[in-house]
């Protein structure tokens, strides 16, 4: 027990003289403080197409004896539709008629009748590179180009089957392929 009251006295006399008593006050300027806000914006996507062409190709070229000798001439029928519909998100430019379209004819194959003579060739309306299409034009309707003014058929004389035959296996092989793309 005497150990006991010696501890107990020993702690008694730390306390009592390490301890002095304090009125404590906040009473300072407060510290600012600063922090950064963060920000986003969606990502921009510029991967969609300004709009989309569609073709309406009903157009055919008919060869045929049309003087009755034995030649070769043509005759066209049906039509050939492009329109041009602007993309929802597109730019107001766009969707008032500011792109132009370019309709490029190419001939596929030989294009070569059996004496070594193109088959189809562009007229001279068709304009190297391509032609171009107005882009009211082609706004939102169906515009209708009139091929028959930019292709024409070679006249042939095929006086014989073997001369026919001949000119309609190269005709079979050639093709006619009509691009339509921005300008």
């Amino acid at each position: 027990m005497k150990k006991v009251a010696t501890v107990v006295m020993a702690a008694l006399l730390l306390t009592v003289g390490g301890v002095y008593a304090t009125y404590n006050y906040a009473q300072g300027s407060v510290e600012s403080k600063d922090s950064s806000l963060t920000k986003s914006i969606a990502d921009k996507i510029v991967s969609y197409a300004k709009g989309t062409i569609s073709i309406d190709n009903t157009f055919k070229i008919k060869i045929d004896n049309l003087d009755g000798d034995n030649t070769t001439g043509f005759t066209t029928e049906g039509a050939f539709k492009v329109r041009f519909t602007p993309a929802p998100f597109a730019d107001h430019d766009v969707t008032i008629g500011s792109v132009n379209l370019k309709l490029v004819i190419a001939f596929e194959g030989p294009n070569k009748d059996h004496f070594d003579r193109d088959i189809f060739q562009t007229t001279a309306t068709y304009t190297t590179g391509g032609v171009t299409l107005d882009g009211n034009d082609v706004l939102n309707t169906d515009y209708d180009v009139h091929l028959e003014n930019y292709i024409t058929v070679n006249k042939v004389s095929l006086p014989t089957v073997s001369d026919y035959d001949q000119y309609v296996a190269k005709l079979d092989a050639t093709s006619i392929k009509v691009t339509v793309s921005e300008a």
